[in-house]
Formats: structure tokens, C-alpha cells, sequence
């Protein structure tokens, strides 16, 4: 092999096994987040709504959030805590939040 063919051989072969590796790695970690978001006992919306204080007119506002949080995240919204910071959260998507995406679906859903 002259000295070309090692760092080619690197490149074609190496370099697309540890993207592959780190996409899987990624893919995993996103899926026990998923896991561990839904294991948790769930938290009805009346429930929810008394926890963070929300009153009649404000209800429809934190329910539609937390239902299009909790589908962007591929969770049922009764995952969706009170308590959840979005950092956790955000952790249960591939690439993290799409803040425009978040906000068309919330103009959608609030009319």
C-alpha cells in the first residue's frame, strides 16, 4: 500500500462507521428517554391544570402546549408533567425542538 491508500481507506470505510455508529447511539438514547417519559404513572389533565395553577380561560392554552409537545415528542400528553423541564423533553426528539413547528402547531390547534 503506498501512503494515499491508507487515509482513503479511512475515509470511505471509517469515517461512515462511526456515523452510523453515533445516528445509532442517538436513535437509542432517544428511545429510552421515550421510555422513560411513558413509564411514568400519568397525569390526568384536570391534574395537571390544578398543578400549575391554570385558571378556566388559560386551560385550553396549557392543554393545547403540552398536547403538541407531547406529539412532536412521540408521547401521550398524560407524559407531560408539570414538573418536566424541556430539556428533558426535548431530549426524546432526533435533532431537538423546531421552535416554528411548535408554534404553526400551536397557531392550528388554537384556531
Amino acid at each position: 500500500m503506498d501512503d494515499g491508500t491508507i487515509p482513503a481507506f479511512v475515509a470511505l470505510v471509517g469515517v461512515p462507521s462511526v456515523v452510523g455508529w453515533i445516528i445509532i447511539q442517538r436513535r437509542a438514547e432517544r428511545h429510552r428517554h421515550q421510555a422513560a417519559f411513558s413509564a411514568r404513572p400519568p397525569v390526568p389533565d384536570d391534574e395537571y391544570l390544578r398543578v400549575v395553577g391554570a385558571d378556566e380561560a388559560d386551560a385550553p392554552l396549557w392543554l393545547a402546549v403540552r398536547g403538541i409537545i407531547a406529539k412532536v415528542c412521540g408521547l401521550p400528553p398524560s407524559a407531560i408533567q408539570p414538573g418536566d423541564r424541556l430539556d428533558d423533553i426535548w431530549k426524546c426528539l432526533p435533532d431537538g425542538p423546531d421552535f416554528l413547528d411548535l408554534i404553526f402547531r400551536l397557531e392550528r390547534a388554537l384556531g
